[in-house]
């Protein structure tokens, strides 16, 4: 993660032409390492994973802040390349807005279907509490005809 995130120079510099695919990795990584966090089963270790963790993180989201706010100086721009970066975080904005909405639909689906599973599930557990019990009352039945 840290040799990823090396090329992107301090605050005053421009950001490289490929950041965006560079945070999109980043951001790949960073999910990675928090899954396998919870791998970790030592306590010291997990404590080091984790607040590298929270590094990152606080990284890629300067980065996308960055991105958005494009660091320019006031005046170095004209009109014309000032409106174009605008334009560009507008756009990038609009494709994380998407980007978002996706994966939520995406998390309701699966919900939708998770819930769906588990009211299977509920109603076998039902009736299977129901022929047990069943089975258990044949079975006292059974039981007081052979004992007389």
């Amino acid at each position: 993660m840290q040799e990823l995130l090396s090329p992107i120079p301090a605050e005053p510099q421009p950001l490289p032409d490929d950041i965006e695919d560079i945070l999109e990795e980043a951001k790949q990584l960073l999910e990675q390492l928090k899954l396998e966090k919870f791998a970790v089963s030592d306590r010291k270790l997990r404590s080091t994973v984790d607040s590298q963790y929270m590094a990152f993180q606080t990284q890629i989201r300067d980065i996308e802040r960055r991105i958005l706010l494009n660091q320019a100086a006031p005046g170095t721009l004209n009109d014309e390349e000032r409106h174009e970066q605008n334009m560009h975080r507008l756009r990038y904005a609009r494709d994380q807005l998407l980007q978002s909405e996706e994966v939520g639909k995406e998390t309701l689906v699966a919900l939708h279907e998770q819930e769906e599973t588990l009211k299977r599930v509920n109603a076998n557990v039902r009736k299977t509490n129901d022929e047990l019990s069943t089975s258990n009352k044949l079975l006292n039945r059974m039981g007081k005809w052979w004992r007389g």
